[in-house]
């Protein structure tokens, strides 16, 4: 009968140490779900946050568009203002520069030089441009 209840004890031994083995796996396989569940909420949440910076993405480039057609209006508008306040403008080249000119002066020779009739009252603004070619090497 000894021998049955060493026998008994020994098995007992044996049984409670796979109990100890298997809570140690019940704790692994724990730690493992609060692993994965903690996984799925970031995973979640990357990708509620990917779906607010898509639509955010959709809005600016919604917004870029608009500037760019805004943009490309203003610069319309811009030019048709330079052109018409240049409707009335005449540039002259090729006239050699004396001293105590007049640039009016100077319009209205090449006007009798071409048949055409200027009068000072014809002539807003007349000006001479600075001459590229001799600017050029100055600062």
């Amino acid at each position: 009968m000894l021998n049955v209840i060493f026998f008994n004890i020994e098995n007992m031994k044996q049984i409670m140490e796979k109990i100890g083995k298997f809570d140690e796996i019940e704790k692994s396989l724990q730690f493992l779900s609060d692993k994965f569940d903690q996984l799925y909420k970031d995973h979640e949440a990357s990708m509620q946050e990917h779906a607010n910076l898509v639509t955010e993405n959709k809005s600016l480039k919604s917004q870029v568009l608009g500037s760019n057609n805004d943009i490309k209006s203003l610069n319309k508008t811009v030019n048709d203002l330079e052109q018409y306040s240049r409707r009335d403008y005449v540039e002259i080249r090729g006239v050699p520069y004396t001293e105590e000119e007049s640039a009016d002066e100077i319009v209205e020779k090449i006007g009798e030089l071409i048949n055409v009739e200027i009068e000072e009252g014809d002539i807003s603004i007349s000006h001479r441009f600075s001459d590229r070619a001799t600017t050029k090497g100055t600062n």
